[in-house]
């Protein structure tokens, strides 16, 4: 058995609903030398044997875990990355609320194990990874923004008949946005990264939800863009886009047209659609939509048209 296990923490509110994973992650190979670039491996995450783990010095009072672990590493002879979520970290613990007594102490342990000159250097590189961290957190608070304005349940938007709102920004291709978010954050993330690189596509926002206005939205995308990615998607749910278009739209049919039309619909989504005409009650009447189906799936088209 090895010296020492760990793994990831993962960071909890105090209902505790997962905040993510905590943002400095475990390293694939750890040593006492890995905590020059701070605490790697929260303390709940870090599992020693008994033989190799020392008493806490209770001379620190916010950061006895940080020197513990040191010295814990430092009579290991191995080490075992589990690579799984090992404990659930309540955000706010008394080293972030004491954050800069808490500082002072880490400081002060890390010249003892890896030298004053050093620990300096470093503090530098850590005040600018801290002002970029800074940075990004603070684009990826606006893009949560971004993404809450539009959400039925936060403004007015419900009073709009639609699923979907266009977001528009400076020398950017325009990205379609769903009403509703299964998984806001990590859209708020995928926006920020948008907004960050140059030349960066539209993002596929409509993979963030699971319901009718991520459809919407994958279709208005695929309108916008035509690219593979979001035909695979519809493609993927056609069955259920056929069923909210006909049970919502005053006219399904001229809907399902518009998007044969549009050439949003692949070959293999065709077959799907005509399967369901074939098959389903409130289909069978649709026989010029069949029509079109039959005639986009021809190899000699016929030119008609309504």
């Amino acid at each position: 058995m090895p010296d020492i296990i760990y793994g990831e923490t993962n960071i909890v509110d105090e209902e505790r609903r997962s905040l993510g994973l905590r943002r400095l992650r475990a390293p694939r190979k750890l040593s006492w030398k890995s905590f020059r670039m701070g605490m790697l491996v929260c303390h709940q995450s870090f599992i020693p044997k008994r033989a190799v783990a020392p008493l806490y010095d209770l001379q620190y009072r916010y950061s006895a875990d940080f020197d513990w672990c040191i010295r814990c590493m430092k009579q290991a002879r191995s080490f075992c990355n589990t690579h799984l979520i090992l404990s659930d970290f309540l955000d706010g613990g008394t080293s972030t609320t004491q954050r800069k007594a808490s500082l002072r102490e880490r400081y002060a342990i890390m010249c003892k194990y890896y030298g004053t000159f050093v620990t300096v250097l470093l503090h530098g590189w850590f005040a600018i990874r801290f002002y970029t961290a800074k940075c990004l957190m603070d684009d990826y608070v606006d893009c949560l923004k971004f993404v809450q304005i539009g959400l039925r349940d936060t403004n007015l938007c419900h009073n709009y008949n639609c699923n979907i709102w266009r977001l528009k920004i400076d020398g950017k291709p325009e990205v379609i946005m769903p009403k509703s978010f299964s998984c806001p954050k990590e859209a708020a993330t995928a926006l920020r990264d948008f907004i960050n690189t140059e030349n960066a596509p539209a993002p596929t926002m409509y993979t963030y939800n699971s319901d009718c206005a991520g459809l919407a939205a994958a279709i208005e995308h695929c309108k916008l863009y035509s690219d593979t990615k979001s035909k695979m998607f519809i493609t993927r749910n056609i069955s259920t886009i056929m069923y909210n278009v006909f049970h919502t739209e005053p006219d399904g049919e001229q809907f399902m047209i518009g998007l044969i039309k549009d050439g949003v619909l692949t070959d293999t989504a065709l077959k799907k659609m005509l399967s369901e005409m074939n098959k389903d009650t409130y289909l069978k009447n649709a026989v010029i939509l069949k029509a079109y189906v039959i005639n986009a799936l021809s190899d000699i088209k016929c030119n008609f048209a309504l």
